[in-house]
């Protein structure tokens, strides 16, 4: 295990070029970045130095052309790391070579699938919360897609227009979508009237939460930023 270690991933719609430099960032320590778990976490491999940028592509390849498609990858100095899932590709690079995307429109196309996923995550949890009824499982299941799945639709849209919904932990901006979630859900909790049962203090309980995390977080970025200043002034 000392030779392995685990890095959370940021969510590739909303911080990628963050999690491509903290992954250059660790190569150059000696980190190297072998595969993604599970959708959300980095495994690196303790290995030799590397001055290795990453870089990563999830556009549909068809099984016949996939050969030439990752050949024309190799000849630009990319190097592929592996794939997770059907379409998400990983490459590194050397240091200094030129990025493997440069066309905004190119970029846009690799998030209209994922965008079309989340729209369907959104509509699935309009209709938990339609037809919910006395089933408080179906309002943590609508809370929980709405959140997660509206968040992602946005960060898609703005992909596929040249933009980028930059979400950092770190943010006001993040922190203010936790509260909101909390709110969402914690309304729809109240508006119920079934018994309390674990669904319902389960629902509750993440709610709860969302807000009172997020009130903290905000109120530790407002210490850090003031702390920042405090230091600059001196």
């Amino acid at each position: 295990m000392g030779n392995k270690k685990y890095i959370m991933c940021s969510g590739l719609a909303f911080a990628d070029e963050e999690d491509m430099e903290m992954l250059h960032e660790y190569a150059k320590e000696g980190w190297i970045f072998e595969r993604l778990r599970f959708g959300v976490l980095y495994e690196l491999q303790r290995k030799q130095l590397q001055n290795r940028i990453y870089s990563y592509d999830s556009n549909a390849v068809k099984k016949k052309d996939k050969d030439d498609y990752l050949a024309m990858f190799e000849e630009s100095g990319w190097h592929l790391v592996g794939q997770w899932s059907r379409d998400i590709r990983f490459f590194w690079a050397e240091a200094g070579t030129p990025a493997l995307h440069s066309d905004a429109k190119v970029l846009g196309n690799q998030y209209r699938g994922l965008f079309w996923g989340s729209v369907a995550c959104v509509v699935v949890a309009v209709i938990c919360f339609l037809f919910g009824g006395s089933k408080v499982w179906l309002y943590a299941l609508g809370g929980a897609l709405l959140g997660g799945g509206g968040l992602l639709m946005i960060a898609c849209y703005l992909r596929m227009k040249g933009k980028r919904l930059a979400i950092n932990p770190k943010t006001y901006g993040y922190q203010l979508w936790r509260i909101a979630t909390g709110i969402i859900l914690l309304v729809f909790m109240i508006r119920t009237k079934s018994a309390w049962n674990f669904w319902k203090l389960l629902a509750v309980g993440i709610a709860g939460y969302f807000l009172l995390m997020g009130c903290i977080d905000i109120l530790r970025i407002y210490l850090r930023k003031k702390q920042k200043k405090i230091r600059r002034s001196v």
